[in-house]
């Protein structure tokens, strides 16, 4: 199932893609939801993105290929930071390049979408918690990031966090190929078996830490990054998933 969030001129829906249309739900999301009975042809709403999380949970190096690429050692269990929700954008809306910023760039990344409340979940359950899949681009401040040591500020830039263009459930997330492109030309890419740390464990791991509530996103991690500038075109793309595009624009 393909579930998008979008706007047809009478505030924010969700609805599932069925074809070029978009079938409009009411109720709750991950609990009581029902047709309305209402279709909305696919080109004429404007996508959100999908979910509004209470939080924003992302892996660092959580790839072999980064890795080995930057020569860091091995983690020896998931690195997790946090990235504010206020920084989520949807499909279409621009990035802002931030004028405190020289040098930006983007990642390509899975995000596992949680359905239920899940707290101190075992590794063999933690599917179980996981409603979907969507995509988003982890924008960073890397010349913020080298300077103050840490991910809060360079990570967290309002529209630094793009996200979509949907939630899709029910597939195997397990190797899926995952892309990202500037200007149309790929600059990453990598398949999800290469991940360190699978989504079992990061579910498990992060809801060891922190209870994670239905919409809450954890992001598996980028294989690498690649600069963008003002005038850029910036696409993630993931197998099953679809295409996020967001265009760079210079911001205040």
């Amino acid at each position: 199932m393909r579930i998008v969030r979008f706007d047809a001129g009478d505030g924010p829906r969700y609805g599932a893609v069925a074809g070029d249309v978009v079938e409009e739900w009411a109720g709750d999301l991950f609990g009581d939801r029902r047709p309305t009975g209402r279709r909305h042809p696919a080109g004429k709403v404007h996508l959100l993105p999908p979910v509004t999380p209470s939080k924003f949970v992302l892996a660092s190096l959580n790839y072999e290929e980064v890795v080995t690429q930057l020569g860091y050692p091995r983690p020896r269990s998931p690195i997790l930071f946090l990235k504010a929700p206020s920084a989520i954008i949807g499909d279409g809306e621009e990035i802002r390049y931030p004028a405190v910023s020289r040098y930006v760039t983007f990642e390509p990344e899975l995000v596992v979408v949680i359905g239920r409340r899940c707290a101190s979940v075992p590794r063999e359950r933690a599917m179980e918690y996981v409603f979907g899949y969507t995509a988003t681009n982890d924008v960073s401040a890397r010349d913020i990031q080298e300077a103050e040591v840490q991910y809060t500020r360079c990570k967290s830039f309002d529209t630094f966090g793009p996200l979509g263009p949907a939630i899709v459930t029910d597939i195997d997330a397990s190797d899926l190929a995952v892309a990202g492109y500037l200007d149309g030309e790929r600059r990453i890419a990598t398949r999800t078996r290469n991940l360190i740390f699978d989504i079992p464990t990061l579910v498990s791991f992060t809801s060891a830490c922190m209870t994670l509530y239905p919409g809450d996103l954890i992001s598996t991690g980028a294989s690498g990054v690649a600069e963008m500038k003002p005038g850029n075109t910036v696409t993630v793309e993931i197998e099953h998933i679809g295409r996020l595009t967001n265009r760079v624009v210079a911001g205040r």
